[in-house]
């Protein structure tokens, strides 16, 4: 941003999640926070640089506009009142577009990342400009968005904890949903941990689908690793409201030797966690300051907490069986249906599949992205065929 000569090119993108625009725009509120702790005025500047240049563009807002009205919450006093009004104004007309793009869609797929992802940045929209000049009673939305994100919560998180999306895109999914009920919650909209126990059992669900040795989730579904976006608050957060310090271990184990997000023109790798003591590491993110007081509290290993070594999710259709949890036991999950009609984001032709584990080695893989055919999974075949045809 400070070296550019052509901000507005550089933050146009090209609405891909690797352009420098959605690279900036999705790291805003991270940014703006360091530059107020610190008064950093480079930074500060650069950040208000970039909220001028898309409160005036054209286009909506990028992809990144619920970090955006953090960071203009962040920056607050530091925006002139000319721009403060302006972007007040540009976010609440992308407020009313993404209302406008899921109205007629929200509630026949509120499990679908996409589909969650209009509403909890919606609601983020909502409370970062409601009672700011400009706003024009934005607040008339808070029934709707509060009935979305119960609908969301209701769908992509299944009775029984596991997302619907499963292990990667879901666990990402279920656990945006949890720091979003947070949000609702202390802003005094409404308790969804009350109305849906199952955003506390979601944290106990991802715990029967981490491997014997930790480190990595069993990968299901359409995905390429066992990795877990997000864990950054919900793991803490279920923890605590929970009471259950096993789940503290499983996000101190996640995502071991996978530190980096990516590489740049000279090869230098970007840090994505931090280790706090020997074995819990944490992601370098602002949440994860959120939940410090929880991080204080050691975590405990399953071996000590015995949870139940067998797991289902009835409406998902999947069940995992291990023979305990040590390092060298045996791990199995199942896969035994396909997703809700609500969930069908990145639905993948792995029913059937199973994955094993055992002495601390991989035996049985699923492996996930791009492979959608049921011949290229752990599975039964009829004839030798696939139940379904592709173009490669």
């Amino acid at each position: 941003v400070i070296e550019s000569d052509n901000l507005p090119a550089l933050l146009k993108g090209d609405r891909s999640h690797t352009s420098h625009a959605s690279r900036i725009c999705g790291a805003a509120d991270d940014i703006s926070l360091v530059a107020v702790l610190d008064q950093d005025a480079r930074m500060l500047d650069a950040m208000t640089r970039v909220i001028d240049v898309i409160t005036y563009s054209k286009e909506r807002l990028q992809t990144g506009a619920g970090n955006l009205v953090l960071a203009y919450d962040l920056l607050h006093d530091h925006l002139s009142k000319k721009l403060r009004l302006d972007f007040v104004r540009a976010a609440r007309r992308q407020l009313d577009d993404n209302l406008k793009t899921t109205e007629q869609t929200h509630f026949r797929a509120a499990g679908a990342n996409v589909t969650q992802g209009y509403a909890v940045q919606s609601l983020a929209i909502m409370l970062a400009i409601a009672g700011d000049p400009g706003e024009r009673n934005v607040r008339q939305h808070e029934e709707y968005l509060c009935l979305a994100l119960e609908a969301s919560v209701n769908v992509a998180i299944n009775p029984d904890g596991y997302p619907e999306e499963d292990i990667g895109y879901g666990s990402d999914v279920a656990a945006w949903l949890v720091f979003h009920a947070e949000v609702a919650s202390r802003a005094g909209l409404v308790n969804l941990f009350d109305r849906c126990p199952r955003l506390l059992r979601f944290g106990h669900a991802m715990l029967h689908f981490v491997q014997p040795w930790g480190a990595y989730l069993s990968n299901t579904g359409d995905f390429g690793g066992g990795s877990f976006g997000r864990r950054d608050f919900a793991l803490p957060r279920i923890a605590r409201r929970s009471d259950d310090p096993t789940l503290l271990w499983l996000h101190g184990t996640l995502p071991q030797n996978d530190n980096s997000i990516l590489i740049g023109k000279e090869g230098v790798v970007f840090p994505r966690e931090v280790t706090l003591s020997p074995g819990v590491q944490v992601p370098v993110h602002w949440r994860t300051m959120l939940v410090l007081e929880e991080l204080r509290r050691k975590g405990r290993h399953p071996s000590v907490s015995k949870p139940p070594t067998a797991y289902r999710d009835r409406r998902r259709g999947i069940v995992s069986f291990r023979s305990g949890w040590h390092e060298d036991d045996t791990f199995v999950v199942f896969d035994g249906s396909h997703r809700q009609g609500g969930g069908q984001g990145h639905a993948h032709a792995s029913c059937g599949n199973f994955t094993l584990s055992a002495l601390g080695e991989f035996f049985a893989i699923d492996c996930g992205r791009y492979n959608n055919e049921q011949n290229c999974h752990n599975v039964v075949l009829i004839d030798g065929k696939s139940g379904r045809t592709t173009d490669g």
